[in-house]
């Protein structure tokens, strides 16, 4: 079920009502009113209402599918054009516009590629990648103090004597051995 906060950032009466009515959502999960019918009501253009809801008005949309999946973080959103978006990735995405997706998706916030989303917030997904590479340099030093080679850098045979010493059944007898005749 798809929960809607919005915070709005302005005193006016007016702007207020607007930003209300845009985001007010029925329980049956769809949006009171079009954006085409609030735009007419109000005697403005739909990029206008649009534009004056961007700049004033900010909602926090509590989703299962929206949440950010390790801190339940809720998605933020500017417009309706970004939860529908991110909605129709029919995938679990997290999303919060004042992370910086105008300055990487542009002024509307929609990336063109949704498959650049992730499901985790940006200190989820820097803790993530900390971690990661925490890892990733443990097991490096583990391999060097267990003098473990890494797979390109193990010595080929360079003969049949070798080759035959470094393959040995279990009884230690040798699997190949060249004899001279």
């Amino acid at each position: 079920m798809l929960k809607i906060d919005i915070v709005i950032e302005t005193t006016n009466p007016y702007i207020r009502r607007i930003c209300e009515d845009y985001w007010r959502f029925e329980t049956n999960g769809q949006f009171a009113m079009e954006v085409d019918y609030l735009a007419k009501s109000k005697s403005r253009s739909k990029k206008s209402l649009t534009d004056l809801v961007r700049e004033y008005c900010t909602a926090l949309i509590d989703c299962d599918s929206l949440n950010c999946k390790r801190c339940k973080t809720h998605s933020v959103f500017t417009t309706r054009d970004q939860l529908e978006f991110i909605r129709n990735q029919n995938r679990d995405v997290y999303y919060n516009y004042t992370d910086g997706a105008e300055k990487r998706f542009g002024i509307n916030g929609i990336p063109s590629n949704g498959w650049d989303l992730l499901d985790v917030c940006n200190s989820c997904n820097k803790e993530i990648k900390r971690h990661k590479d925490v890892l990733q340099s443990c097991r490096k030093r583990k391999r060097r103090a267990l003098n473990i080679p890494v797979k390109n850098s193990i010595k080929k045979p360079q003969n049949t004597s070798e080759l035959s010493s470094i393959m040995r059944n279990p009884l230690g007898n040798p699997i190949y051995s060249h004899k001279n005749h």
